[in-house]
């Protein structure tokens, strides 16, 4: 807490006896406030009151999660001491028990799987983690509980059962502030607490564990080592190489190890190690009813598809959700405000202003008046411009019935009456994009095109030509841009990196609109066009997604455009997606990405779209 709190000094003990504490006397009694964690309230209190100093202990809360790592366990010394595999005191259970065994190693790599996790009781301790934390609420008087919903949605909020990570300390610093009427140095402090953890040993959450808990997809097998003890900050070691220095390490050390811990959780376990691995196996067997397309697809009704295998985390009703893109992306606002979520809305219409006068000046159909967002490169120049990092001209277009802004030109049908009203419209927008950047928790973003077009003074990216709005401007002074993977990626990646820089919590969750284009600059034809649009990008989103474990791809454009439905979800036109489709796509984000029921109102009402686009079909 050190720097965070600048009215105050805070000492935070970590109590180890009587010695440790009379070490920090002189820094103790200088203190305002002394922390101490709940588990060593008692015997850190009783030296404190000897000394008078009972008054400035304040109660911390001591939290562990055992159940996203529930294959650690202990190993001591026989006398008495933890014993440290690879740099830090945790040991694999599973890996204990097949040593113990006599398993070789190889054969024990098959053995990490669900049933032989059920067999050893991994899944029961989410009630021991629950219960745990509900303990710490009721006496520290933290809010642990609620936020343990919260910090779940980002998967794991520990790197082993009691090492939270930074996010979940800066939430219990502004209640530690906020109930010792304190005063954070700047209102984003604990956002940049120093993660000490991050450098000690990362323990993997199993695939299986991840699945069992509904967390994030990233469920993997790698165990990030202690920077200190490899010498090499990141390295990530295989279960396989894990095993093989564990073996090797109790080989080597077993008369002087007590392996009492693994061995009072293993007495009564029976566990499946298997066929013999000496020959070849399918891999393919076992794997579940996602990965083929007969038991997933062709089997089931269309309306019963379901592409999804796991969500990366979880939106809740407190969760603060932006949404941005194409015309598609108007149908999540229109659910998640039905659906009772936090959508954020910085600009609203004007409270006499009608629905329909609202949506047709871009109120109330995005979080912002920003209009349609078709292109990465929009996005990136958005942010941009809202936090002044890059100077791109601003003046606005002159249109047939006024002035016109260049970067989301239909927001105002009626256009600018003068540049005072254009500017003054402006700054109030962008200080509006500004503060949902600022303020958001989930950045939901339909991607919707790869064309665009160019000003070759500055490289602002605009939706449209200005001859498509009767604008006087240099035609010659807009180049035709189609983007590549590489480009959408390069400013997937851009975006996210400026928006984790302001806003370290965020969570992008990120579809591609289903739309066809309804028109090409391009040489080909329409149908290829959009095929080549739409792959471009889905595969940057697939990249982008499958990169970090705070950006999660949502199958939407899978969803309707895919054959299996049988073209059911198009309208007449083999553009516009109809409510069933909708409907489809709305059901599964919920039940993925929330935590509400999978069956969905059917009175849900058609949204009327407001699609720039469409001013495209001269």
């Amino acid at each position: 807490m050190k720097g965070m709190i600048s009215d105050v000094t805070v000492t935070a003990l970590q109590y180890r006896g009587e010695q440790s504490l009379a070490a920090m006397e002189p820094e103790i009694i200088d203190s305002n406030l002394i922390v101490v964690m709940s588990t060593f309230h008692n015997d850190a209190f009783l030296w404190m009151s000897k000394r008078g100093l009972e008054s400035k202990v304040r109660v911390f809360p001591h939290l562990i999660a055992w159940h996203f790592h529930p294959d650690i366990v202990a190993v001591h010394h026989k006398d008495g001491g933890r014993v440290e595999l690879l740099g830090s005191p945790d040991h694999s259970l599973m890996c204990i028990y097949g040593w113990l065994k006599g398993v070789d190693g190889r054969k024990l790599l098959h053995c990490y799987n669900e049933r032989n996790f059920s067999s050893l009781g991994f899944y029961s301790l989410k009630q021991k983690t629950d219960q745990w934390l509900l303990e710490q609420e009721r006496k520290t008087g933290y809010s642990i509980v609620e936020f343990d919903r919260k910090w779940s949605s980002h998967g794991a909020w520990v790197y082993s059962p009691n090492h939270p990570r930074s996010f979940v300390y800066a939430d219990i610093i502004r209640q530690f502030a906020g109930k010792n009427s304190l005063t954070l140095s700047w209102s984003d402090a604990p956002d940049f607490i120093f993660d000490r953890g991050s450098a000690g040993m990362i323990w993997p959450v199993y695939p299986e564990v991840a699945k069992q808990f509904g967390l994030s997809c990233a469920g993997g097998h790698g165990f990030k080592l202690s920077d200190k003890f490899s010498g090499e900050p990141g390295k990530v070691i295989s279960l396989e190489e894990y095993i093989e220095a564990a073996y090797k390490f109790y080989d080597a050390e077993q008369s002087n190890l007590d392996f009492s811990a693994a061995q009072s959780r293993i007495s009564d376990a029976v566990l499946s190690f298997g066929d013999d691995i000496s020959s070849a196996k399918n891999p393919y067997l076992g794997l579940d009813d996602s990965k083929f397309w007969k038991r997933s697809v062709s089997k089931l009704a269309f309306d019963e598809v379901d592409p999804v295998v796991c969500a990366k985390f979880i939106i809740s009703h407190s969760d603060k959700v932006a949404t941005a893109g194409s015309c598609f992306a108007q149908h999540i606002s229109k659910r998640l405000i039905d659906s009772g979520f936090s959508w954020l809305n910085l600009e609203p219409a004007p409270k006499d202003m009608s629905l329909e006068q609202a949506s047709d000046l871009g109120y109330g159909v995005y979080s912002a008046r920003y209009g349609n967002i078709y292109t990465s490169g929009q996005l990136v120049q958005l942010f941009q411009r809202a936090f002044s990092l890059e100077d791109f001209e601003r003046e606005p277009w002159v249109g047939k019935n006024g002035l016109i802004d260049p970067f989301r030109p239909y927001v105002q049908s009626r256009g600018f009456a003068s540049r005072e009203e254009f500017f003054e419209d402006l700054e109030k927008h962008l200080a509006a994009v500004r503060q949902i950047f600022l303020d958001l928790d989930v950045f939901i973003f339909t991607l919707g095109l790869t064309e665009s077009w160019v000003r070759k003074s500055d490289s602002a990216v605009v939706p449209f030509h200005p001859g498509v709005l009767g604008a006087s401007v240099g035609a010659d002074d807009y180049i035709f841009k189609n983007q590549s993977v590489m480009e959408v990626n390069s400013d997937l990646l851009l975006f996210r990196s400026m928006l984790k820089k302001v806003n370290p919590g965020a969570r992008v969750l990120i579809t591609v609109s289903p739309v066809p284009l309804i028109a090409t600059y391009s040489k080909g034809h329409v149908l290829p066009q959009t095929v080549y649009s739409k792959s471009v990008l889905r595969v940057a989103a697939e990249e982008f997604s499958q990169s970090f474990d705070d950006v999660a791809y949502f199958p939407s454009y899978e969803i309707i455009s895919s054959h299996y439905n049988r073209g059911a979800y198009y309208k007449d036109d083999l553009r516009e997606v109809d409510s069933r489709g909708v409907d489809h796509v709305m059901r599964l984000m919920l039940k993925h990405y929330t935590r509400l029921a999978s069956s969905l109102d059917d009175s849900y009402s058609e949204v009327s779209l407001v699609c720039d686009e469409d001013n495209l079909d001269v």
